[in-house]
């Protein structure tokens, strides 16, 4: 939530600074949230037939990519469009997972407190805006968001990555049965 919340805040601002229209940077927080959505339309229906954590690492490294286009100055307009909907397929769609994993995860009994927990620390994502506006006023500009950003998307893959490793390790009970 951290990139997402600091992209949709300055994906604009960030986009004119490179040059961009106003229109042109209009469009581009346009389909950063037309790819959340769409994203979140497309990926939830796999997620829920295989396991959302996985889906997760998927939709996390769309960002990555997404980001990597943008960092590596992709000038061509519909392929910069394309990665910047991968952001947010990637930013947004990836916190929906974490919620569905979350029900998958945890026993009943402790359902609601594992779902408070996983809304409220990607809260903690709304630190992203005032980092990005720091960044972008100083001497680094859009590219340093977008590396900024970008190493945090590297960040939550490696980190769901690990994750789905744990998840998938037999549990003590499981073991001793076989």
């Amino acid at each position: 939530m951290f990139t997402w919340f600091g992209l949709n805040v300055w994906l604009t601002a960030a986009m004119t600074s490179l040059d961009y229209p106003l229109t042109s940077a209009l469009l581009f927080g346009f389909t950063l949230t037309a790819g959340a959505v769409v994203g979140s339309l497309i990926v939830s229906p796999p997620a829920d037939r295989r396991t959302p954590v996985i889906a997760a690492v998927v939709t996390a490294s769309c960002t990555v990519v997404g980001l990597a286009g943008i960092v590596a100055g992709i000038r061509f307009m519909p392929l910069r469009l394309l990665c910047v909907a991968l952001l947010g397929v990637g930013g947004h769609t990836t916190m929906n997972l974490l919620n569905a994993a979350a029900t998958n995860l945890f026993p009943p009994a402790i359902r609601g407190t594992a779902m408070g927990w996983t809304n409220s620390t990607s809260y903690l994502g709304a630190v992203g805006p005032l980092l990005g506006g720091v960044i972008i006023s100083s001497s680094l500009g859009a590219q340093g968001v977008f590396l900024v950003f970008g190493c945090s998307a590297v960040l939550a893959v490696l980190v769901l990555v690990a994750f789905t490793a744990v998840t998938r390790r037999p549990s003590p009970s499981e073991v001793s049965r076989a």
